[in-house]
């Protein structure tokens, strides 16, 4: 089967990709698509804790692979003085480790893992840039006028 460059055949564990960092990148979406997959039958048979089983494996499968992204981000963030985004990873790393105790912890942990996938800009699809309306001059200059 010929693919693409830069795409992974899961299935067939075929790889065609320039750099590692691109590998990597693929193998998170792919997990992600996997753990939302998850999600998505476990919200249709929320009894199931089989179920539920598989979606905690899958997401602490997930957070393992960028944990030490998210832990440089968190070690940066907790600096600050009352930031939410640090609050959030703590709640993670202490989810991950010791387990969930209700089924809101789950879905906020996958919410923070989205969360993080976007602030990386792994996931983000709203690109467009922001510019400050209020200095004329300056907006001007950031885009080439």
């Amino acid at each position: 089967m010929v693919l693409e460059e830069g795409i992974i055949d899961f299935e067939e564990g075929l790889t065609i990709t320039k750099s590692p960092d691109i590998y990597v990148k693929l193998t998170i979406l792919q997990r992600r698509y996997e753990l939302l997959n998850l999600f998505n039958q476990w919200q249709v048979r929320i009894d199931d804790l089989r179920l539920r089983e598989r979606l905690v494996a899958s997401l602490k499968t997930l957070f393992l692979e960028v944990e030490p992204s998210i832990k440089r981000r968190y070690e940066a963030l907790k600096k600050k003085k009352d930031n939410e985004e640090a609050k959030m990873y703590e709640e993670l790393f202490t989810w991950v480790k010791e387990g969930f105790k209700s089924d809101n912890e789950l879905v906020r942990a996958i919410s923070t893992l989205n969360s993080f996938f976007d602030t990386i800009r792994l996931t983000r699809i709203d690109t467009r840039k922001e510019y400050d309306r209020t200095n004329v001059e300056a907006e001007n200059y950031e885009k080439g006028l």
